[in-house]
């Protein structure tokens, strides 16, 4: 009799170790497509973790991409001009 409860534990525990991944599994998905749409991934993450991933990825299925702010890296002459404005304000 005991070997049969320490036996029915043990498959609960297996399953909520399991359950428990695919949660985790399922707010990491939520990030990653958070993100590639343009959404910040560690909020979505938080909110899958919370509410849960299916409600997250519903959500974002049905939100539109943002549009991917292009970042402009300095240019040589923007560096150079920076500096001389620097030095000619001292």
């Amino acid at each position: 009799m005991l070997d049969l409860f320490q036996d029915a534990v043990l498959v609960v525990v297996v399953l909520v170790a399991w359950g428990v991944a695919a949660w985790i599994a399922g707010a990491i998905l939520a990030a990653w497509v958070a993100s590639q749409t343009g959404r910040e991934p560690v909020a979505w993450m938080v909110l899958a973790l919370f509410l849960s991933p299916a409600l997250a990825l519903i959500a974002l299925a049905g939100l539109p991409p943002l549009p991917v702010e292009a970042e402009e890296a300095p240019s040589v002459g923007m560096l150079q001009e920076r500096r001389l404005r620097a030095v000619s304000s001292l």
